[in-house]
């Protein structure tokens, strides 16, 4: 059985696995965290404190010992995503209506992009389109933001990450055109498409070639998603569903959907979103929960019957090996 390490502040009313194959092994804490990501040249995970700055508010790296060390103090930041290459860190900020780069070498920070729609700025969730992307509106390694639309458009923009500003306008809100998107709030980019999660209104909407986000049906109705993003290996969605306190699995292309683990103690409405993210290889599921400001990661285990196999299997090589 495998031990899950509970540091200080971690619940004691642990999320259920549902679904086979799943495990959880650690859990970290982060007061008023958000959106923890992944990033694999470290092996580390960088979360937002979502708050002012004078109650901590930033860009944190969970150092994964019951530590974290603040890395750029900002006003009311959200969203994270990982260049998996350079390690580099973007994190967007409600506060400035910005994304700001974290240098992974230098640790330095530098605004980024800052010229979306004219007036209020809501940047939230991120993603990068992956290096087979063959769909619309990116190239691979470009990066997406949406824009929450508090006050404002309930946008999606296009932006680079290996150079600052450029935004692009993907999806637009206008008086003539309006989004049917009420409060877009996480994005996620599969080898095809751009997917979209919004927490008010219909929830999942995938944005054709024209730039229109186009309503997307599950089997399960869906209530307040928070969160998106792909399962590497399966090529499936994975969504946070708010109010049933569920981590969802869900067919792109049937909409067929299923609990994956529940328990969680999401926080209704405008907090605790874009917190879910895979490993690069699909090993590990990290899921933010803002309600008890854990981040708890979920590892891959082998079922029984492979676990045995792979042990008979092992056995019979290092005989073969002696003979």
């Amino acid at each position: 059985m495998l031990a899950v390490a509970l540091l200080p502040g971690a619940s004691l009313a642990l999320p259920v696995v549902q679904e086979a194959g799943w495990a959880l092994t650690h859990t970290d804490f982060l007061e008023n965290v958000n959106a923890a990501h992944f990033n694999p040249v470290d092996g580390k995970l960088y979360a937002t404190s979502t708050t002012s700055i004078a109650n901590g508010g930033g860009l944190y790296r969970i150092n994964g010992d019951g530590t974290s060390t603040l890395l750029d103090a900002a006003e009311r930041p959200v969203g994270v995503v990982v260049d998996h290459a350079t390690g580099d860190v973007f994190y967007s900020i409600l506060g400035d209506g910005v994304i700001t780069r974290v240098d992974f070498a230098t640790q330095t920070p530098t605004l980024w992009v800052d010229g979306f729609h004219t007036g209020d700025d809501d940047p939230v969730g991120m993603a990068i389109a992956p290096s087979n992307y063959v769909g619309a509106h990116l190239l691979p390694g470009q990066a997406v933001v949406v824009d929450e639309g508090t006050n404002g458009p309930d946008e999606v923009w296009g932006w680079n990450i290996g150079s600052p500003q450029g935004e692009f306008a993907i999806h637009s809100d206008t008086a003539g055109n309006p989004s049917p998107m009420q409060q877009p709030v996480d994005v996620t980019v599969t080898a095809t498409d751009i997917w979209v999660v919004n927490v008010s209104g219909h929830a999942l909407y995938k944005i054709d070639a024209l730039g229109n986000a186009i309503p997307f049906f599950t089997s399960q109705v869906l209530g307040q998603v928070s969160a998106i993003t792909v399962d590497p290996i399966t090529g499936d969605l994975f969504v946070i569903e708010k109010n049933t306190d569920e981590v969802l699995r869900i067919d792109p292309v049937t909409g067929a959907t299923s609990v994956v683990i529940n328990g969680f103690s999401f926080i209704d409405c405008c907090t605790d979103i874009a917190g879910l993210d895979f490993s690069p290889d699909g090993s590990m599921l990290f899921v933010t929960d803002r309600g008890t400001e854990t981040i708890y990661t979920f590892s891959m285990v082998p079922e029984p019957g492979s676990l045995l196999l792979g042990l008979v299997a092992g056995l019979a090589l290092r005989r073969a090996r002696r003979s």
